[in-house]
């Protein structure tokens, strides 16, 4: 089959759908996109408030909790334990198919009458400030963790114990502010680091211990600033090194910048990885044009996302999945297009908040549900007669507005302009910022409110060290240096700091978090050079930055010799 042009109907752009992105859609049954894959990571995205949290009320038991549905949202929020009671069922909220209407129509109706979860956490325990996360234990305002155990501040962790302000890290204890690890203990300020521990300020070092400022390093130990000291001289450098001491914490980041800054980069940073393209993957096969993916198979146009087979378009889901196609955090599912934080759901279409469930279209919070079409119950020749003629009814859409992305329904995720959140709130604008013009150009909502004052209390002032912090600094309010915000530390929190030997924060959490993200490999790809072959390559390095950018096959020479 040769080459399909598109023209994106949101953008105006051209992108190619090749011959095999042709064979999956046949092969899944869908129409061909109609929005770039930029477009598309964009609307997934825009479904997505993992950070942003509110205090607010559950709908049945009355509580006080936090969710990411502020207080004047209209829908129906539950906290946790609600949620997952016997106390409600979402069958009880179905509904007729009415093919008179657009489907997102209905189904926005129905999202406003079933009970919606606060925060998005399942077999936790001592975790109610996290979401996107599950089987973690005694863990605090972290996003997408799993398997995890006192791990605070940090997003997209598996198997990790005791760390704080960390990302993408596995198998990994006693870490902090370390981003791409597996595995390793006991390291501070990371980037890109395999099977190191006991060391500080490295980048891109593979099985290092006992090193300090060091780059692009295999196996070695006691090293500092890339040169071997021995053991004496390495312990004595780091008697002086107090990272206790926020002021020289201050220090040696302005370092590590420089350092980072001039160390020569590989044009991917792939791990065991074959035919592969992209960037951050790890132990991958044929996976294109997709960001930060591990142990995954035949996938493309995935980010963040792990241990997938024959998957595209997706964000955020991972563990046993497979044939996912315009998915957002759905782990454990197969055979799933257009669903929205689902877990463990099989043959679904169009499904949000489902878990251990089947044959949906259309369905929202069901829990062990089967063959429902808009929550509503069917038997299995009913549902399988249904569900063509809601497709061939999406295919030729009634359209309700003139925004063109509206104009499509079968085939496509669900809108941005039904997204239950203003797109500031979201992580879309993280990652494709709009103005507050731009967006409701497009038809997307915007939180007016989003941006709060300045804390204008009474402001603790943080001692300069973590030895000289009182226990009571749990109970005072601190300033975020930066956005004005104020913040507060837990006492297990504190405690960890403690063990570390590393001083407090100046920064509130979203504030630190926006900082990792400054620190992380652009998702796109530009054209280079090889420094070492003069080779022309691809690699996630804006040219204007002036970076050294090695061709993988190159960096790899220079790393293991």
């Amino acid at each position: 089959m040769p080459d399909i042009i598109q023209t994106c109907r949101l953008s105006g752009k051209e992108f190619i759908i090749d011959e095999k992105d042709q064979a999956f859609y046949e092969r899944i049954g869908m129409p061909l996109p109609t929005i770039t894959p930029d477009e598309r990571q964009r609307r997934r995205m825009s479904w997505r408030n993992e950070r942003n949290f509110y205090a607010r009320k559950c709908d049945m038991c009355e509580k006080q909790m936090i969710s990411i549905y502020d207080a004047a949202s209209p829908h129906t929020i539950y906290c946790n334990d609600c949620w997952w009671s016997d106390k409600w069922e979402a069958k009880d909220y179905g509904q007729e198919f009415d093919f008179s209407r657009p489907f997102f129509e209905q189904f926005a109706e129905l999202q406003l009458k079933v009970p919606r979860l606060a925060l998005y956490r399942k077999n936790c325990e001592n975790c109610d400030y996290i979401n996107h996360s599950e089987n973690d234990k005694n863990c605090y305002l972290c996003v997408d963790i799993a398997f995890c155990e006192n791990v605070y501040h940090s997003k997209w962790m598996i198997k990790n114990k005791d760390c704080i302000d960390c990302h993408n890290i596995e198998n990994s204890e006693l870490c902090y502010e370390v981003q791409y690890q597996e595995p390793g203990y006991n390291n501070k300020f990371s980037m890109f680091s395999l099977g190191c521990s006991d060391s500080a300020f490295v980048y891109y070092c593979i099985h290092c211990k006992d090193c300090f400022m060091c780059s692009n390093l295999n196996r070695k130990q006691y090293y500092i600033y890339n040169q071997y000291v021995g053991k004496e001289k390495y312990e004595e450098f780091m008697s002086k090194v107090d990272l206790g001491s926020y002021d020289m914490i201050e220090h040696y980041k302005r370092e590590y910048e420089k350092m980072v800054q001039e160390t020569p980069k590989d044009a991917s940073v792939f791990h065991q990885c074959e035919n592969c393209t992209g960037d951050l993957m790890d132990r991958s096969k044929n996976v294109h044009d997709s960001y930060e993916v591990v142990y995954s198979e035949d996938c493309r146009y995935c980010y963040d996302a792990g241990y997938m087979k024959d998957c595209y378009d997706t964000y955020e889901s991972a563990f046993n999945c497979e044939l996912q196609y315009e998915c957002h955090g759905c782990n454990n599912g197969k055979y799933l297009n257009f669903a929205h934080v689902s877990y463990d759901n099989h043959d679904a279409n169009y499904i949000d908040t489902c878990h251990n469930s089947g044959n949906l279209f259309g369905c929202i919070g069901m829990r062990h549900g089967k063959y429902c079409v808009l929550n509503k119950q069917y038997s299995k020749e009913e549902y399988e007669e249904l569900v063509p003629r809601i497709i061939e009814h999406m295919q030729n859409p009634i359209q309700e507005n003139t925004h063109a992305s509206a104009c499509v329904e079968y085939g496509e995720f669900f809108p941005t302009e039904r997204s239950l959140f203003g797109y500031n709130e979201t992580l879309a604008n993280n990652f494709y910022p709009l103005t507050k013009d731009e967006a409701l150009a497009r038809g997307y909502k915007w939180k007016d409110d989003f941006e709060k004052e300045e804390y204008q209390g009474e402001v603790y002032k943080l001692p300069d060290n973590i030895k000289d912090t009182p226990d009571d600094v749990c109970k005072k309010v601190l300033k975020c240096k930066v956005t004005g915000q104020a913040y507060k530390i837990i006492p297990q929190e504190l405690e960890l700091y403690r063990r570390l030997g590393v001083a407090l924060p100046r920064r509130c959490p979203n504030q630190r978090f926006r900082d990792r993200m400054k620190l992380q490999n652009a998702r796109a790809l530009w054209p280079h050079t090889c420094a070492v072959s003069g080779k022309q390559i691809m690699a996630p390095y804006p040219p204007d930055r002036g970076d050294t950018v090695y061709s993988h096959e190159e960096f790899l020479k220079m790393l293991y010799g």
